[in-house]
């Protein structure tokens, strides 16, 4: 007959802390979607996972509509601050290879012209591929 093993339950440990980060609060759990990390990479998914939370928020909100989409909009320094383990070139080069591989649209909605603040929205492939289109 087989031995049977027996885990031995560590008293310190509560999964609802490690899920939550109740311990840590300013800690965030990232989480994206595996078929966008297969297709475009680890960190394009999470660029794009991040994009298509904000983007999808707006269409709750009705607001951000342009061209027959829901767009949002962030600065690469607003997303440097997000992500504190992403360079500014790092996140420049993230988004230039989702706009570049077709996971994300790009645009300029601004009222003034001197704003350069990019606008962002998941493509259809990308939609695809997550599985909502």
């Amino acid at each position: 007959m087989a031995k049977q093993r027996t885990y031995k339950k560590r008293a310190d440990f509560d999964l609802k802390d490690f899920l939550y980060n109740s311990k840590k609060p300013n800690t965030r759990i990232l989480h994206f979607n595996e078929d966008i990390a297969l297709h475009y990479g680890v960190d394009n998914a999470l660029m794009i996972q991040n994009i298509a939370f904000w983007v999808y928020q707006n269409k709750d909100a009705g607001r951000n509509y342009h061209k027959g989409r829901y767009w949002t909009f962030n600065t690469v320094e607003s997303f440097t601050a997000q992500y504190p383990f992403w360079t500014y070139a790092q996140v420049r080069r993230i988004l230039k290879n989702c706009v570049k591989a077709g996971a994300l649209y790009e645009g300029n909605f601004n009222r003034k012209k001197y704003d350069r603040t990019k606008w962002y929205t998941v493509s259809d492939q990308a939609k695809k591929i997550m599985g909502v289109l």
